[in-house]
């Protein structure tokens, strides 16, 4: 039905976007599996003390299982970090699929020195080459059209999503426009048009070119909706919000009830050897960091003491991890006293009484705004995370006004030690309003693994250099 209003010129149109897109999606695939054979011939070269059929099986078998792994899959979207453990476990099975079968088979003289050298070598290169593709990845990613996104709904949910795309342009999408009910001509907030109403959804899916159609959340139709939808797929993507999404965080798995698909919240508190593995990452990353840093705190200091007066350390009291308050240390970036200047904190709280950080605070010095820019500041913080005040990732630690100002869910907040960066951090930083930066810390919270905490300390690096929601 869609596909016969849709004019020829424009399927034409449609084609010839698709085509590109598949040629730089075989291009990406291509460059993966450079990096892959670079890797290989590296390990090649590592591995030349154990049998030759066994090393010509070890590197056959790694592309093999990376392959069935969906490591070559034709996505533009895909997160390279994400890759990293996938690679890890297809490496890993690769090798002891080898192992097994000489064992039983080839019985070739093979040491197990041999095998673990070349597993250690190939989870180290291997993913290291993919990342060093993530340059051409970006490049691909932009060189790509976006695909037009239909936005089914105009309320909350709905200016989420939209903003969720502009904020993400390594997705690939590119928002059309909205569908929904209603006499509004535009969603408050964005800039694209109200296309047509819900029992128009079809004709608007066709007639905007739309490619993907997410559905957010509408008041009714909702069974209608998902019948027009169901005759547009394949050719169009469909994603579907979950209701209460604006309510859960990561932490959820799908049950079933009887067959009937449910949203199961996880509430689990961290367990003792999560929370010393948390402690030893702490403890060996922030104090080798902190070591890095020392030849660089005393050119700030002398920064901070020469552009005003005042101590060049700023401390205030902050609340921790069960509501057990500490003294946060950072480079002074405002003037003396302009914790107490009241006028201002007054104007900065209009925004969110929450929070007390402003683009346009009058208070910060010139050299401040220069290390808030560029999170200098915030290095005195790693004496928090050696004491065991903070951690290197978690939430932001509060100051006792705002907490007073949380209800009771928010306090959750408080269940783990806070931290120097995080989910909104890499996400936004200052620029997310506050709601949201409670969510991703809730998705934080939830969903935790050194290998989170890795992939957000290595996007804090991009996220402080870009400056991007800094201030």
């Amino acid at each position: 039905m869609a596909m016969e209003i849709t004019s020829k010129g424009k399927v034409a149109k449609r084609n010839a976007v698709s085509g590109r897109i598949g040629t730089l999606l075989v291009g990406w695939t291509a460059l993966l599996v450079v990096a892959d054979v670079f890797s290989i011939t590296l390990l090649a070269t590592i591995g030349r003390s154990m049998p030759l059929p066994l090393l010509v099986a070890f590197l056959l078998a790694f592309p093999a299982f990376f392959y069935i792994a969906g490591l070559y899959t034709n996505r533009l979207k895909m997160i390279l970090l994400d890759q990293a453990p996938v690679a890890v476990a297809a490496i890993t099975l690769a090798a002891m699929v080898v192992v097994t079968l000489n064992f039983m088979l080839l019985h070739l003289p093979l040491e197990p020195s041999q095998v673990f050298s070349l597993w250690l070598t190939a989870i180290l290169i291997v993913p290291t080459a993919r990342l060093a593709t993530a340059p051409a990845h970006r490049l691909a990613v932009m060189a790509a059209p976006k695909k037009k996104t239909l936005i089914v709904g105009s309320g909350t949910s709905a200016k989420l999503v939209a903003d969720k795309i502009d904020s993400h342009p390594e997705l690939g999408l590119g928002v059309a426009g909205f569908v929904d009910e209603g006499p509004r001509q535009h969603v408050r907030g964005r800039p694209e048009p109200l296309l047509g109403n819900l029992s128009q959804l079809l004709e608007v899916i066709a007639t905007s070119q739309a490619q993907v159609v997410v559905l957010a959340f509408v008041k009714n139709n909702y069974e209608e909706i998902l019948k027009a939808l169901y005759q547009v797929e394949p050719r169009v993507e469909v994603l579907i919000m979950p209701r209460y999404f604006e309510f859960l965080s990561a932490g959820v798995k799908v049950d079933d009830l009887a067959g009937m698909p449910l949203l199961a919240m996880n509430q689990k508190e961290q367990s003792s050897t999560q929370r010393f593995a948390k402690r030893a990452e702490d403890l060996i990353v922030g104090g080798a960091l902190l070591l890095l840093a020392l030849p660089l705190l005393p050119l700030v200091a002398l920064a901070v003491k020469l552009d005003s007066s005042g101590p060049v350390f700023y401390s205030q009291p902050r609340i921790g991890m069960n509501g057990k308050a500490f003294r946060l240390y950072k480079f002074r970036s405002m003037s003396q006293g302009a914790d107490k200047d009241v006028k201002n904190l007054d104007r900065l709280r209009e925004d969110d009484p929450r929070s007390l950080k402003n683009r346009n605070d009058s208070r910060v010095t010139r050299v401040g705004a220069v290390l808030r820019k560029t999170s200098i500041d915030e290095l005195p913080q790693l004496l928090n995370v050696v004491k065991g005040d903070m951690s290197l990732v978690g939430p932001r630690p509060p100051v006792a006004a705002e907490v007073a100002e949380y209800d009771e869910w928010q306090k959750k907040r408080l269940s783990v030690r806070p931290g120097i960066t995080g989910l909104w951090q890499v996400s936004g930083r200052s620029d997310l309003p506050f709601d949201e930066r409670i969510w991703l810390d809730f998705m934080y919270i939830d969903s935790w693994s050194p290998w989170l905490d890795f992939r957000i300390l290595v996007q804090t690096i991009p996220a402080v250099v870009s400056m991007r929601g800094a201030y």
